[in-house]
């Protein structure tokens, strides 16, 4: 995934910092997991009422 997220911002990053876009991809990370893991406690307390 990294490999392919340097190949897509190559010529891209001339205005971004490198480091911005890994801090940003970062975030989306635990932003996405956060989700799945309220989706999953959310599923377990349906299905105990």
């Amino acid at each position: 995934m990294q490999l392919s997220l340097d190949q897509s911002l190559a010529g891209k990053t001339s205005d971004v910092k490198e480091h911005e876009i890994k801090r940003c991809l970062g975030n989306l990370i635990i932003s996405q997991t956060a989700a799945y893991s309220l989706r999953l406690l959310f599923k377990e307390l349906k299905q105990s009422i």
